[in-house]
């Protein structure tokens, strides 16, 4: 998730180089402190030790000196079960936009749930992918071709709160403690999940307004929060889908193949 300043956490603005705030920046989860779930290196650096002494120690314990030269020895303890600096940075990647329908039906036989719900980053990066910008650049319009973005949540927007003095597991936003959530260092879950929720509405927008047609899905999910920011999000309420079961969803991609047919004829 890139800085939401001017809303490139939300938007395909242009990379610039000279401005940090537009790069795409990998996803690293750090070495937790002792007794944290995501502890890897062997190493007694305070996290939250921001002199001139621990700064180098941090770097140090990565494997890099403060010249940018990479040591030969790192104290690694990595463990089962997913811990180290790719820790909840595993998700399937994205597919450019395709007509290989066996290579697209083979991604989604892909998909494996896991993690914390995070609306804003699906609405965020499928507009990307629709956009004519890089990082994809795939979406140039021709032909009347009409862009449209199906976004589907089976859960609530959650950040992953916890009571340490991280304040939440690793995510896109990095911690809660890093403020990357307007501002909030200790939001509660409730708190957090409406910020998410606002969030995610302010990425439905700005695809809206950059051309993209979206129908939403609330499967199986009870939440009224989750219900209203589905349906603001979508382009008109009879593009908003609430679908309690998932016996259903298969009719449900029925009537949107059949409103998507009806809106190509139209136009």
């Amino acid at each position: 998730m890139r800085d939401g300043n001017a809303r490139h956490d939300v938007a395909d603005t242009a990379v610039d180089p000279n401005d940090p705030a537009t790069l795409f920046v990998p996803s690293f989860a750090i070495d937790e402190p002792r007794y944290y779930s995501n502890n890897y290196i062997n190493s007694s650096v305070n996290p939250w030790d921001t002199g001139p002494l621990a700064t180098k120690a941090k770097l140090e314990k990565y494997g890099f000196d403060l010249l940018g030269g990479v040591l030969d020895k790192l104290g690694l303890d990595f463990r089962t079960g997913g811990y180290g600096p790719n820790y909840m940075c595993d998700s399937e990647p994205l597919t450019p936009l395709t007509n290989d329908y066996r290579l697209l039906k083979r991604k989604v036989n892909d998909f494996e749930a896991k993690g914390n719900t995070n609306v804003t980053e699906g609405v965020a990066w499928g507009a990307r992918v629709l956009s004519q910008q890089e990082p994809f650049a795939g979406g140039d319009p021709e032909n009347g071709l009409i862009k449209i973005m199906v976004v589907l949540t089976d859960g609530a927007n959650t950040f992953g709160v916890m009571g340490n003095r991280l304040r939440s597991r690793y995510s896109s936003y990095g911690y809660m403690i890093d403020g990357r959530l307007d501002g909030e260092v200790n939001a509660s879950g409730s708190k957090s999940t409406r910020l998410m929720n606002n969030k995610t509405l302010e990425a439905c927008n700005f695809a809206k307004e950059s051309g993209v047609d979206i129908y939403t899905i609330r499967l199986e999910v009870r939440d009224t929060g989750t219900g209203s920011m589905m349906r603001s999000c979508a382009s008109r309420p009879d593009q908003y889908f609430d679908t309690p079961s998932s016996r259903q969803l298969k009719d449900v991609f029925e009537k949107i193949g059949e409103q998507i047919v009806r809106l190509r004829l139209s136009t």
